[in-house]
């Protein structure tokens, strides 16, 4: 964790180096996945995540607007997915293997 201390408000309080902006020390993943399957990842992503588009009349905030802009094709979303999948088929492979004997 890290402490960090807000001058404006006077208050000390920690928070998970992650959540500050910070990334992984390894730029690049270990999904073992090619650019042509990232592409449809990320194909498949935007399909469960679309954006949301709001009328243009609406009174809504910046930062409400661009939070429903979001889209599960932005990075890191595709490479986070293809880890999981990555991890789960490893797992599957492992049982499979270990239930054949």
């Amino acid at each position: 964790m890290v402490e960090t201390k807000n001058n404006h408000l006077n208050h000390d309080y920690q928070h998970h180096p992650l959540l500050s902006g910070g990334r992984r020390s390894d730029s690049k993943y270990s999904h073992g996945f090619s650019n042509s399957q990232i592409l449809s990842l990320t194909a498949m992503c935007e399909a469960f995540i679309p954006p949301i588009h709001l009328p243009e009349n609406d009174n809504v905030d910046r930062s409400t607007r661009s939070f429903y802009a979001a889209s599960g094709s932005q990075f890191p979303v595709p490479q986070e997915v293809s880890l999981f999948l990555s991890f789960d088929f490893c797992v599957i492979k492992m049982l499979i293997t270990v239930n054949a004997d």
